[in-house]
C-alpha cells in the first residue's frame, strides 16, 4: 500500500490504503505490467498496485483503487469518470478499498472511501481508516536520518559500514543476469550514507524483472511480498547481506531496501528503537497520532 501525491496547478490528490485479495494476485514470475484505461498504466510491486490515469486537466493520479457502490449523481462530470474507473476495479477485483481526497486551495473539496477494509469479513472501508503504508516509510526514514546529520551525530558522506560493518563484505555481481549467485568482483568505493539516502548505493529490492531481482524476491519475501516473516528488522537485512550489490556504489540509481539498512544505522547511533526515536522526533511533533513503525 503507500500514499501517492501529485500536485499540479493547485490541485492535490491523496489517495492511500487498499486491501488486495491474495487469491487475484499473479504468481511472481517478474511481475508483469498491465495497462490500466485509457493509456494509463499499472505495475505490480511485490502486492502493490499503482494506477495511474489522466482525471483533471493538468492533473496525475496515482491512486491504489478499487470502489463499491457508485456516488456519481451530482458529481462533476469528471469526477464521474472516476466513479466510473473505479468500481470497473472493483468488480474486476483488482484491490478491495481505497480511500481518496482532493484538496484544492486550502479546502477539502472531494473525500469518498470505497470498498472494504476486509473481504473476509466484508467490513467496509471508512473514511480516515489506518493503512499499511510500506514504501513510504522511506522518506520518514530518510527524515529521521537527516535529522541526525543536523545534529552533526552523522554525516552524508561518512561511509556507512562504520555503523554497519556487514556492509565492508559486499562483492559487486558482474552480470546481473547470471542472478544472485553469478560471478561478482571487488568493490571499488565503501558505501556511504548518502548513497544510501539516495538508493545509488548497488543495493535492489528484488522488484524487477531480472532474474537477479526475481531471485533476491524469492529470497527475501513470500510470494504476497510478505515482510512478517521476520520477526526483527535485522534478520531481513541478514538475508539481502547475502546476496552481491547490482552495481558499484556510486555508479547508479536502483531502486532499493536501503533505508532498513538506514534503520539499523539510527537504532545504533541514537541508542534508541526505531519506534521510539520516530514518535519523539517526527510523529508525536507533527500529531501523527496513528501512525507506527512494525
Amino acid at each position: 500500500a503507500g500514499i501517492f501525491t501529485k500536485d499540479i496547478n493547485n490541485f492535490v490528490v491523496y489517495t492511500s490504503g487498499y486491501v488486495t485479495q491474495a487469491d487475484n494476485l499473479p504468481d511472481y514470475d517478474g511481475f508483469q505490467l498491465e495497462k490500466a484505461l485509457n493509456g494509463g498504466n499499472a505495475s505490480l510491486l511485490g502486492a502493490e498496485i499503482a494506477f495511474q490515469r489522466q482525471i483533471l486537466p493538468g492533473l496525475g493520479l496515482y491512486a491504489n483503487v478499487t470502489a463499491i457502490d457508485s456516488k456519481i449523481d451530482n458529481l462533476d462530470p469528471k469526477l464521474q469518470d472516476f466513479e466510473i474507473y473505479l468500481n470497473e476495479e472493483i468488480r474486476n477485483n483488482k484491490a478491495a478499498g481505497i480511500e481518496a481526497l482532493i484538496y484544492h486551495k486550502g479546502e477539502i473539496v472531494w473525500h469518498e472511501a470505497y470498498g472494504y477494509t476486509s473481504l473476509q469479513d466484508n467490513l467496509p472501508l471508512e473514511k480516515n481508516s489506518i493503512y499499511y503504508i510500506q514504501s513510504m516509510t522511506k522518506p520518514i526514514m530518510s527524515v529521521a536520518i537527516m535529522q541526525l546529520i543536523e545534529k552533526g551525530k552523522l554525516r552524508l558522506d561518512d561511509n556507512a559500514s562504520k555503523y554497519y560493518p556487514p556492509l565492508k563484505k559486499l562483492e559487486v555481481i558482474e552480470d546481473i543476469n547470471t542472478g544472485i549467485y553469478g560471478p561478482t568482483v571487488d568493490v571499488k568505493y565503501p558505501i556511504t550514507i548518502r548513497q544510501l539516502l539516495t538508493h545509488t548505493a548497488g543495493l535492489s529490492h528484488g522488484l524487477e524483472e531480472n532474474i537477479f531481482d526475481q531471485q533476491l524476491f524469492k529470497l527475501m519475501y513470500n510470494d504476497l511480498f510478505d515482510p512478517a516473516e521476520y520477526d526483527i528488522l535485522e534478520e531481513r537485512v541478514e538475508k539481502l547481506m547475502q546476496v552481491p550489490l547490482i552495481g558499484q556504489p556510486g555508479e547508479q540509481w536502483y531502486y532499493s531496501a536501503a533505508p532498513d539498512i538506514l534503520a539499523l544505522i539510527l537504532q545504533k547511533i541514537t541508542g534508541q528503537s526505531i519506534n521510539e526515536y520516530l514518535r519523539e522526533n517526527i510523529f508525536d511533533p507533527l500529531l501523527m497520532l496513528s501512525l507506527i513503525h512494525i
